[in-house]
């Protein structure tokens, strides 16, 4: 079985081409992130939205807002039950008697 892991010789032993190729790539890498800089400074020239002060509200007092009525043709798949029965399924599924689980394989 070959061996595969982090060989320190090894790496030391690839020359100068190696940082070369490094010191490249952290230029271009540093370079890339510079242009991205500006060009995301200069995306925010368009309209700017505000808001005013905050308020509080009391929500024991504050009006009801009304949910916004479904848009036509909506069907939802999710049938209900009543508690009690979904609460007696729970019981009966906890007290149904389970397989137990098969012994772990051994290592080699």
């Amino acid at each position: 079985m070959v061996k595969q892991g982090f060989n320190p010789i090894q790496m030391a032993s690839r020359g100068r081409g190696g940082a070369r190729l490094c010191a490249v790539a952290n230029a271009v890498f540093v370079a890339a992130s510079a242009a991205m800089i500006v060009a995301a400074s200069a995306q925010g020239t368009g309209a700017q939205i505000t808001a005013g002060a905050a308020q509080s509200v009391d929500l024991r007092t504050a009006p009801e807002v009304r949910s916004v009525p479904p848009p036509p043709g909506l069907v939802t798949n999710r049938p209900t039950i009543p508690m009690a029965d979904y609460l007696a399924a729970k019981r009966a599924a906890a007290l149904k008697p389970r397989q137990p689980k098969p012994p772990p394989r051994p290592m080699h």
